[in-house]
């Protein structure tokens, strides 16, 4: 009666099948041999961890159909079943299993034929497998696990979907407060989280930096690619919420791509790339301009002491009201320049204003005016040939610029009126004098026979006196004396004294005039 007991790591003789056999062998070497066919067992020492029983567990990234996406160094834990290949027994004692990843080996217990570990992706970006195997076979055991299944590709992925290309907005384009598409290109390689993407936009202020308005907007990703270098992301803004009166101020509209692949890393920055997230938008102020021909000159034709008179025009193209100094310069041959004024005009919204400058040239040659804004903008005036001041003849002396013909013409007419408006004061003076003339001339007789033999025609003073006496009743009497006896009369009532001026007298109003040596009649 034999007793035995098998020990698994019996050879594999490449039959599973085994059958007991008995052999004696007697003190001579003589031996008989008994087989026991009915006793036949099934035997295999091979060990393996069934695909099926394989399971990943991801901190970070995604699970794929035959591996995973991760981050370098991100955790994961994987679990699995060893059991007897053949018969699928699970094994009555601890068996090691060894998992390789990344160059790495990790070892872990299975008991009760169930294992589970902890592993750290590798820190570098790539393609890794993730492989396990029965590590606690005896000298002749067998790892029976399917090599063509026992692995997993762990993608390692590093980096962010990439903006590669921003198609609209156009770049330096000039954004309205209005509704605006946008659509940007991005590059993965791992696949992108089409449900993460959004669009976050703001306007600040271009000086300060301060944030006036933001938002946020989902973008969806055009087509079913996650992966490729020109995925389209498209989504869009309402810039309506940016009032008119804000776009005084200058605004700029600052764009970034939020959300992250399937690794979970996040979409990179504009920051990090080539592409300008920023546009100016709308600038409302005054911008100003000149047009061809925008100075002009009353006179080309100039002489030194001539004046003309500069205008320049001054367009205002831009969206608000406003005031530009304009300095007006006189250029010379020679490049040189002089300030002639600086002044400020103000100029309504896409409208046109002018200056207007008096110019009297000091120096001759050939000079010109340029007009620059405070923006850097020139405009240059014709340019002008100053000439010395010629002498001037008699008839330029007389006639100036007008021509001698015309001037002399001018004259005679001149001459024609003052002479017939004389004549007309002649004869108003002479009717309306002819009373008093009569009377002076009674007066003057009786006077002369009063006195003809008192006074002396010489003395003036006595002569003076003795009417001043004589008329003290009647007249005021000039301080002078009169010769009465030689005075001739005028037709009007004047007669010359001894004096040698002319004198008459107003009986009614008892007043005596007289005509000084300019011809200028004067009342005593």
């Amino acid at each position: 009666n034999i007793e035995f007991k098998l020990d698994w790591t019996t050879p594999d003789l490449g039959e599973n099948r085994r059958e007991p056999s008995v052999v004696l062998i007697d003190r001579a070497g003589k031996e008989s041999i008994q087989t026991y066919p009915e006793s036949r067992w099934r035997f295999s020492p091979a060990l393996s961890i069934p695909e099926e029983t394989v399971f990943l567990h991801l901190s970070q990234g995604v699970m794929l159909a035959d591996g995973a996406r991760i981050l370098p160094n991100s955790f994961l834990e994987i679990s699995g079943d060893v059991v007897f290949h053949e018969s699928g027994e699970i094994p009555q004692f601890d068996c090691r299993i060894d998992l390789l990843m990344g160059g790495r080996i990790t070892s872990t217990i299975a008991v009760d034929g169930e294992w589970t570990t902890e592993l750290y992706a590798p820190p570098t970006s790539g393609s890794t497998p993730l492989t396990w195997s029965v590590s606690c076979l005896g000298t002749n055991g067998i790892d029976a696990t399917d090599k063509s299944t026992s692995v997993r590709w762990m993608i390692v992925d590093g980096f962010g979907p990439i903006p590669s290309e921003i198609e609209a907005p156009i770049q330096n384009t000039i954004i309205s407060n209005e509704l605006i598409d946008v659509t940007i290109l991005l590059s993965e390689e791992g696949g992108v989280d089409r449900e993460s993407l959004e669009l976050v936009w703001r306007v600040e202020d271009a000086i300060t930096g301060e944030t006036l308005r933001n938002g946020r907007e989902p973008m969806s990703l055009q087509g079913q690619e996650l992966t490729g270098l020109r995925l389209m992301a498209v989504s869009s803004i309402d810039l309506s919420v940016v009032d008119d009166s804000m776009l005084s101020e200058r605004l700029t509209l600052v764009m970034e791509v939020e959300g992250r692949d399937l690794a979970g890393n996040t979409v990179r920055s504009f920051s990090e790339t080539s592409l300008n997230n920023r546009w100016s938008m709308e600038w409302y102020k005054p911008e100003f301009s000149f047009d061809a021909g925008a100075v002009t000159y009353s006179k080309l034709d100039l002489e030194l002491g001539d004046k003309t008179f500069i205008n320049v025009e001054v367009n205002n193209v831009g969206d608000l009201d406003g005031i530009e100094k304009i300095d007006i310069y006189i250029v010379d041959e020679n490049g040189n320049s002089d300030l002639l004024r600086t002044a400020e005009v103000e100029v309504p919204t896409q409208g046109v204003a002018s200056i207007s400058v008096d110019w009297e040239p000091t120096t001759t040659g050939i000079q010109w005016v340029e007009a620059r804004s405070s923006e850097g903008e020139v405009s240059i005036g014709p340019s002008v040939d100053v000439r010395p001041q010629p002498e001037l003849s008699l008839n330029e002396q007389v006639f100036g610029q007008v021509n001698p013909a015309l001037g002399s013409l001018l004259f005679i007419l001149i001459i024609a009126v003052i002479s017939a408006f004389m004549m007309l004061m002649f004869r108003a003076t002479k009717f309306a004098g002819s009373e008093e003339e009569i009377d002076w001339e009674d007066y003057a007789d009786e006077v002369d026979e009063e006195f003809e033999n008192e006074v002396s025609v010489d003395d003036d003073d006595v002569l003076a006196e003795e009417i001043a006496q004589k008329t003290s009743q009647e007249v005021s009497v000039p301080a002078q004396e009169i010769d009465n006896t030689e005075a001739p009369q005028s037709d009007s009532g004047w007669f010359q004294g001894s004096d040698g001026r002319w004198w008459w007298h107003d009986k009614q109003n008892n007043e005596w005039w007289y005509q000084d040596e300019n011809g200028n009649q004067v009342k005593l």
